[in-house]
């Protein structure tokens, strides 16, 4: 999910909120429990949302050029 609030840092600015929930099998891939820290799923993950993260805010702050 993704959602924007109201900036508590930086007055007039906007904070990007990035949540993601899994369940199932696919929790178990990528959350704390064994297979997950076996494979090291959830830190790639964790690393590619906050490269994602990092690319939409330059981004959005060159005007979406």
């Amino acid at each position: 999910m993704f959602r924007f609030a109201e900036s508590g840092i930086t007055p007039g600015g906007t904070t990007f909120i990035h949540e993601e929930q899994f369940s199932g099998l696919l929790g178990g891939l990528v959350g704390d429990g064994v297979i997950g820290k076996m494979l090291g799923t959830r830190e790639k993950m964790i690393r590619g949302f906050e490269g994602f993260n990092g690319d939409f805010k330059r981004w959005v702050e060159s005007g979406g050029e």
